[in-house]
């Protein structure tokens, strides 16, 4: 009981935020890449 309340405690604050910032990471950089394009 006490390992699935310390598994959550940590997935939310390493986990969560990690995939968080990788998938806008991910969207930020194929945006550009539009944006880039569209100037050219």
């Amino acid at each position: 009981m006490i390992g699935g309340t310390f598994v959550g405690t940590i997935m939310t604050l390493v986990f969560l935020p990690a995939m968080y910032s990788i998938w806008f990471k991910i969207s930020h950089a194929s945006q550009r890449q539009t944006e880039t394009a569209e100037l050219a």
